[in-house]
């Protein structure tokens, strides 16, 4: 059943926010920047998991994006919290297996204050983006996507009495969208105009996302995952201006006609709590990387970067060229470097009203009873917040990141109406997950490192590879009993002796001409066919390569090859009348049937008394035409084949058709 239920935020008491005393942080300890394993007892590689752990909560979604990257998550509806994605895990092609990334990632507060000073709301603990705030998606506002219905039960006040409400309604959606350009690579010297190998590829991501409403605005909480392991986190705002929040000029700005009506400006102050799972690892830590001018180079500023550790639970800013690191020292790429992410802000706007809004990001250990950012609703630390969390200094080998993201809504006429969705997020990036671009082709897997100058993949990495074609003929005849062959050899570009495995395919144009498998010697055998038609040809040899293999692809010059006609057979018509008598008001049809090999095509005409008196071409070698009305009398009907340019043409034998006045 469909339930609509509304709670006005006005004439409802809430809990005024507290404000609590910022943790006063220590000196930061500046260290050289480095990305190796950090010494003490070698790391132990962890290996991935062919398939994630079942999911303990409502679903899971499993998705495998088109350039083959794959993530796995399970999903929960909270009450509170409305999308939780849990046990997110990705595989990127060639991977082995799933990796852990986060176990969990949450709204933990929405804190919407208004200028004036009148009203702030913590729209997350105090109202919910589950329940009955929670939207039904129609398929319209998921296109091309999957549509997951949810099973809701909840208790309702309804008057002075309370009622369970249960409902299951289409509230999650699943898609792959388009990014664009994912990356780039043109082997061409600088300033030169020579086309090279090029290497370009588009991206996608998986999306997933829910609507709920709160009062007048309705938020989509969303979670993007790319094909290249970046995880986003966004909240968009729509739905329309509070009529009840129209106040001084001072706090807002005109909508509508004229200057009598001003909406008050506001801020929404997202938070979210980001429960790092890297890699599955035991210990994990955090370091923050900041680059700053040090001093003046020969052509420029000198930029120094440093790492400072953050070891325990702390409030923190964003700083220009700032980078928070996630990392599980255990957990080693191919290239012996810690796997982590790092937050990157959107455009951000901190709201400095609140001690608690104040602060970026904050670090802090795991605990199980800290879920929300403010006004927490765990009876274990009830009504605590970041601050409170962040003051306990807690040492950090299981950290949990909660990161605020500002938005000030000023108001303006494009405003109305419905509100044009403004978004509001940061980026989770992976620094060190890989080894490489997750998504690099096989014929760049060996540029890893500082390759030497510009780098050239016919020969870098040995997977390019030559493809030749060679014709035992320049032509043939159509029909022939001995067609030409063609030799096809595909070869390793970089001459290293390697035999590439895989396919070729002789193409004409856009047509298929034959094809088959390269042998252990890179060849391949290719027989023309003898109804290849006649005229002029353009052959070109492809090598696809096999399933598996990180040989490239490549094709051969194109070669010329010339079909001519074969000499024309001959052919037997014959005709023969539906009937032999017809008055004038009647037309007689003829059976006219044409033998040869190979099959006739082409055009009949059928002649009464040597006049024309129908047409019709031939299909499978036979055609029924219908004969024009005649004057009465005695004629002696032929039919006669015109010939192409494989089949003679023939005249059938005269038979006789007599036409009578009715």
């Amino acid at each position: 059943m469909d339930i609509s239920v509304r709670h006005p935020r006005t004439g409802r008491a809430r809990r005024a926010l507290t404000a609590l005393a910022t943790l006063a942080s220590g000196a930061a300890t500046l260290v050289a920047v480095t990305t190796a394993a950090p010494a003490g007892a070698v790391p132990v590689a962890q290996e991935p998991v062919a398939t994630p752990a079942a999911c303990s909560q409502q679903g899971s979604i499993v998705r495998t994006l088109e350039n083959g990257t794959s993530w796995s998550m399970c999903w929960n509806i909270d009450s509170k919290k409305g999308l939780v994605i849990e046990a997110l895990s990705v595989k990127a092609p060639g991977d082995t297996g799933y990796r852990r990334v986060l176990d969990s990632l949450s709204l933990a507060q929405l804190n919407v204050p208004y200028d004036s000073g009148q009203h702030q709301w913590n729209d997350i603990t105090s109202y919910g983006f589950g329940n009955q705030y929670l939207q039904k998606l129609d398929e319209s506002e998921c296109p091309d996507g999957e549509l997951i219905d949810v099973e809701q039960v909840w208790l309702q006040r309804s008057g002075t009495t309370n009622k369970y409400v249960e409902r299951t309604i289409p509230a999650i959606c699943v898609q792959e969208v388009a990014t664009g350009l994912s990356y780039r690579s043109h082997e061409q010297d600088w300033g030169s105009i020579d086309d090279k190998l090029l290497f370009t590829d588009q991206g996608s991501e998986l999306v997933v996302s829910t609507v709920s409403k709160v009062d007048w605005y309705e938020y989509q909480s969303q979670y993007r995952m790319t094909d290249n392991g970046t995880i986003t986190a966004r909240l968009g705002a729509t739905g329309d201006i509070s009529p009840e929040d129209f106040a001084d000029p001072a706090y807002g700005w005109p909508v509508g006609a004229g200057s009598t009506d001003h909406a008050t400006s506001h801020h929404h102050n997202a938070f979210w709590r980001v429960d790092f799972g890297i890699d599955g690892a035991s210990s994990q830590k955090v370091r923050m990387i900041d680059s700053e001018v040090t001093g003046a180079g020969t052509r420029g500023p000198v930029l120094t970067s440093t790492i400072t550790p953050v070891d325990t639970a702390r409030t923190l800013e964003m700083r220009k060229r700032r980078i928070y690191n996630v990392y599980a020292p255990s957990s080693l790429n191919d290239d012996q470097h810690p796997r982590g992410y790092e937050i990157e802000f959107e455009e951000n706007d901190p709201y400095e009203g609140n001690a608690e809004t104040t602060p970026e990001v904050t670090f802090t250990q795991y605990n199980a009873c800290q879920e929300f950012a403010t006004q927490n609703q765990n009876p274990s630390c009830a009504l605590q917040g970041v601050l409170d969390y962040a003051a306990s200094g807690a040492n950090l080998t299981n950290p949990v990141a909660w990161v605020n993201v500002g938005f000030h809504h000023l108001v303006r006429d494009e405003d109305q109406s419905p509100m044009p969705v403004h978004w509001q997020g940061f980026e989770l990036v992976a620094r060190d997950f890989w080894a490489q671009n997750p998504l690099t082709p096989s014929a760049r897997d060996c540029v890893n490192g500082n390759p030497g100058g510009q780098v050239d993949s016919t020969t870098a990495c040995g997977h390019a590879t030559a493809t030749g074609l060679a014709l035992s003929a320049t032509g043939q005849k159509v029909g022939t009993t001995a067609p030409a062959t063609a030799t096809v050899t595909v070869t390793q570009a970089s001459a290293e002796g390697k035999v590439p495995e895989g396919t070729v395919s002789l193409v004409d144009g856009a047509d298929l001409v034959a094809s088959g498998p390269v042998d252990a010697e890179g060849k391949a055998a290719l027989t023309l066919p003898a109804t290849l038609a006649a005229g002029a040809h353009s052959l070109v040899a492809v090598f696809a390569p096999a399933d598996g293999t990180s040989w490239m692809t490549s094709s051969s010059e194109p070669v010329p090859f010339t079909v001519t006609p074969a000499a024309p057979v001959a052919s037997r018509t014959t005709v023969k009348l539906s009937r032999t008598t017809v008055t004038t008001a009647q037309r007689a049809s003829a059976r006219v049937t044409v033998t040869s090999t190979p099959t006739a095509t082409g055009k009949v005409t059928v002649y009464a008394g040597g006049k024309a008196v129908g047409t019709g071409t031939l299909v499978k070698g036979t055609v029924s035409v219908t004969l024009a009305k005649l004057p009465a009398g005695t004629y002696r009907v032929v039919a006669k084949y015109a010939g192409s340019a494989a089949v003679k043409a023939s005249s059938s034998a005269a038979v006789t058709l007599k036409v009578v006045r009715p």
